[in-house]
This record gives C-alpha cells, sequence and structure tokens, in this order.
C-alpha cells in the first residue's frame, strides 16, 4: 500500500506534451483502477504508458520499467 502512495505522490508531479499532470485532490482518495482510469484517460494508452515509465523510474523500479517498454515493443 505504501508503494501505491508514492506512485501516486510520484503521478502528481507528472504531465505529458502540454496536458496538465493529475491533481493531488483527484488521486487523493482514488485506488488502483481509478488511478488507472485518470491516466488513461488524461494522456491516452501510449501517454499512460509513458508517465507510469517515468514515475517508475522516480521510484526506482527498474524491473518494473521494463516490463512496460517490453508492453510497448510488443504493441507497435
Amino acid at each position: 500500500m505504501e508503494e501505491f502512495r508514492e506512485f501516486k505522490w510520484f503521478l502528481k508531479d507528472e504531465s505529458l506534451e502540454g496536458s496538465p499532470p493529475i491533481q493531488k485532490a483527484e488521486l487523493e482518495n482514488a485506488e488502483r483502477l481509478d488511478v488507472v482510469d485518470l491516466v488513461v484517460s488524461r494522456y491516452g494508452l501510449e501517454g499512460a504508458l509513458k508517465v507510469m515509465e517515468r514515475v517508475l523510474n522516480d521510484m526506482r523500479k527498474k524491473n518494473l520499467v521494463e516490463e512496460i517498454q517490453k508492453l510497448r515493443l510488443t504493441s507497435s
């Protein structure tokens, strides 16, 4: 649960190509699936993957970043 709180903490500062970051208030009580919906609706699927990659890098979750990179390679 602590890692999810950390993920949301980093996420509130991420923006992509002119899209503003997701507000702290939107993330505060959001559960995992709510956060997925917020990220995908804000940035689109490809943008959501980029943003999640950045957040996970900030969290030093290299193994998860590699998994996202594999997903991006197989989806193109």
